[in-house]
C-alpha cells in the first residue's frame, strides 16, 4: 500500500502526468460504474439472458476490433484518439440513458453500449503509448505505471459501488432495492 501511494505522489507531481492519470480515474470508475447500470438495465428488459447478451454485444466488437483499433495511436495524435474515443463514448453513454428513459427498444441501447466499448478499446493503447512521452524520466515512468495500475485497482471497486448506488437510488426501486419492473418480490 505505501509503495502504491508513493507511486502515485511520484507520478502526480509530473503536470501531464497527473492530467492523464486523473482522467484515467474517471474513465475507469465511469466505465465499471457503467457496467453495473447497464446490467440493471439489461436485466430488467429480458433477464439474466439479457444481460449476457449486452455482455457479448459489449465485448465481442472490442475484441475483433482491437488489434485495428490500436493501429490508431500509432498513426494518428494519441491526444487526439483518447479525445475522439472519449467523446464517443460518453455520446453512446448519454444515447444509453435517452433510450432507458423514454422506454424505447433496449436493442438500441445494447447497440450504443457496443459503439461505447469500441470506442474504448481504442483509448487504452493510446494512453499506454502516450505515458512514456510525458514522463521525464525513467523513474517517473515507473511511478506512473504504478499509479495506473492503482487507479484502475481503485476504479474497478468504486466504479461498481456507485454504479450501484445510482441504481439503487433511482424510482421505482423497493426498500429490498430489487427493481419492481424485474418482477422482483
Amino acid at each position: 500500500m505505501r509503495e502504491a501511494l508513493a507511486g502515485l505522489r511520484a507520478a502526480f507531481r509530473n503536470r501531464s502526468i497527473r492530467r492523464l492519470q486523473l482522467a484515467e480515474i474517471g474513465s475507469t470508475t465511469g466505465l465499471w460504474a457503467y457496467t453495473v447500470a447497464l446490467g440493471v438495465y439489461a436485466y430488467g428488459e429480458g433477464g439474466a439472458a439479457a444481460v449476457g447478451l449486452v455482455m457479448v454485444i459489449r465485448t465481442l466488437p472490442s475484441a475483433v476490433l482491437a488489434p485495428f483499433l490500436a493501429v490508431l495511436s500509432d498513426r494518428h495524435s494519441r491526444r487526439r484518439v483518447m479525445l475522439i474515443s472519449d467523446l464517443v463514448g460518453a455520446t453512446a453513454l448519454v444515447g444509453m440513458a435517452a433510450v432507458a428513459e423514454a422506454g424505447l427498444p433496449a436493442g438500441l441501447a445494447y447497440g450504443l453500449a457496443a459503439c461505447s466499448s469500441i470506442a474504448g478499446t481504442a483509448f487504452t493503447p493510446a494512453r499506454a503509448a502516450l505515458l512514456p512521452s510525458l514522463a521525464d524520466t525513467p523513474e517517473e515512468l515507473t511511478a506512473a505505471n504504478t499509479a495506473a495500475s492503482t487507479i484502475e485497482s481503485i476504479g474497478s471497486f468504486a466504479g461498481p459501488a456507485i454504479g450501484g448506488l445510482i441504481v439503487s437510488g433511482r424510482n421505482g426501486f423497493d426498500e429490498h432495492g430489487l427493481h419492481q419492473r424485474c418482477g422482483a418480490k
